[in-house]
């Protein structure tokens, strides 16, 4: 190869490389015309966009060794290999704050599914490093959660200060929510706070003092929220349903929730746990958790009197809404003879209108998850009689239905969040499985009549009072 054809050949290597790295970005905005970055819309002009309750940001850089700074094309539906939270998609989206939730896989995982337990010894022999990352069913469960935080801020500080990103794709971790709300309002930066999901996190065969050490840490690291539950029972809550019908078959998990036997109040660890979080500062979710659990925890803070905080279910859907959908598909049991929707007990996963009103007593939030079975109690993956797969491959309807329930049964729209719960094990609809198109949604609640006070209050100013009343020591009272 001579001078000239080398030339030619660099060039035409720089032309190819320039495209890989934008064209992932083009594609995408033209796949999704609405997305505020190719069309004006609500979260663009605002003076920060979309708070998320719920993503697990960390959740593919733990298991799979995946990079925020790479370009990701998730699609509809679970996304198990592919990332679907990066800093390009938070920008396209405008997202100027998440909960960056790091969840433990649990050691039930491969006791109960049957379909993990085929592959675990392959799994053991090839990937040791991934098998490792199931947790260990013990005190170790801290040291895990530990070093998958440590994973995570690595990622962020890197993108901080390695990567040539405009001041707008700035990525910054937040110790305190003074600190999360200047790395929004005066930095410009997206701001990350860290939660937990599940308790077992924690550390399993602890007593409440071990646990306080650790959670005095995590306080210490900027953790803001932590649910109590989460798939398998732990040393501090029970769990209701936690993946939907066509999920639990698929991995073939044998674990049923049964409202008559199932519905456990609190550990005794856990009331120490939850008066704990109460006091200190560390925001109670209380997502997955058992009906019982939920109700001894609003009368915990009812409780409080003026130090009363605000408790949140960071990713469901409404009660009331799924039966409605769920209800036209009935079934009776055999053993009682009853007449209820097909997958009734999913449903108890969801807030009920009584939890509405507390959450609304409490100035709480309900973030609102994109997944349709959750939604409706139906999903694509549906071929049982009476389902349509079709009518549930968009879902934004959905949302803003569950949205004006709430605000039906409190007059308001200040209790609404989002909690995504992007790069969980969450199946997410063609029209809102990305940050990027946070656009199609609040031109559909626009579209809806909600005004844009009230969607900037859903997308971002009640996830904000939430923190500010709720993370931390010093509590404020309105």
């Amino acid at each position: 190869m001579n001078r000239n054809e080398r030339r030619e050949f660099l060039k035409k290597t720089g032309i190819l490389a320039l495209g890989a790295a934008f064209l992932p970005d083009l594609l995408f905005a033209k796949s999704n015309p609405k997305s505020p970055n190719t069309k004006p819309g609500h979260t663009r002009d605002w003076e920060f966009g979309v708070v998320d309750l719920h993503s697990h940001s960390s959740q593919k850089i733990y298991l799979w060794t995946e990079h925020m700074w790479m370009h990701h094309l998730p699609t509809p539906g679970e996304n198990i290999g592919e990332m679907q939270v990066d800093i390009h998609r938070l920008k396209r989206g405008n997202v100027r704050g998440i909960m960056a939730t790091h969840y433990l896989p649990e050691r039930c995982m491969k006791e109960d599914m049957q379909t993990l337990r085929w592959w675990l010894p392959a799994i053991k022999t090839a990937a040791p490093r991934l098998y490792s990352k199931i947790e260990k069913g013990s005190p170790a469960n801290y040291r895990q959660l530990i070093g998958m935080m440590d994973d995570f801020e690595y990622q962020i500080n890197h993108l901080q200060t390695k990567h040539c990103l405009l001041p707008e794709q700035k990525i910054k971790i937040a110790r305190s929510f003074a600190e999360y709300k200047h790395i929004i309002e005066v930095e410009k930066k997206i701001a990350v706070a860290h939660a937990i999901e599940g308790a077992h996190a924690l550390g399993r065969d602890l007593s409440f003092e071990q646990i306080k050490t650790n959670l005095d840490f995590l306080v210490s690291r900027g953790v803001c929220m932590m649910t109590l539950a989460h798939f398998f029972p732990n040393d501090v809550a029970f769990p209701v349903e936690g993946l939907s019908a066509t999920d639990k078959k698929g991995l073939q998990l044998r674990w049923v929730y049964k409202p008559a036997v199932d519905n456990r109040p609190l550990t005794a660890i856990g009331v120490q746990v939850v008066d704990w979080m109460l006091e200190n500062g560390m925001v109670v979710d209380l997502t997955h958790a058992t009906p019982a659990i939920r109700t001894q925890v609003f009368t915990k803070n009812a409780q409080r009197g003026d130090k009363l905080r605000p408790l949140i279910f960071s990713h469901v859907g409404c009660q009331a809404v799924y039966d409605k959908y769920d209800g036209q598909h009935q079934i009776t049991d055999p053993q009682t003879g009853s007449t209820h929707g097909r997958f009734h007990d999913f449903g108890y996963y969801n807030v009920t209108d009584d939890e509405i009103r507390l959450v609304h007593a409490c100035k709480g939030v309900i973030g609102i998850i994109p997944e349709n079975f959750w939604l409706t109690g139906g999903n694509t993956h549906m071929q049982c009689d009476g389902y349509k797969p079709k009518d549930f491959r968009k879902g934004i309807k959905y949302i803003v239905e569950t949205m004006e329930h709430i605000h039906s049964v409190t007059g308001t729209y200040e209790n609404i969040g989002i909690g995504s719960d992007f790069d969980g094990l969450a199946d997410a609809p063609s029209d809102l499985f990305s940050h990027a198109q946070m656009g199609n949604l609040t031109e559909a609640m626009s579209d809806a009549g909600i005004s844009d006070d009230n969607i900037k209050a859903i997308m971002h100013g009640n996830a904000m009072r939430v923190l500010e009343n709720g993370w931390g020591k010093q509590v404020v009272v309105s």
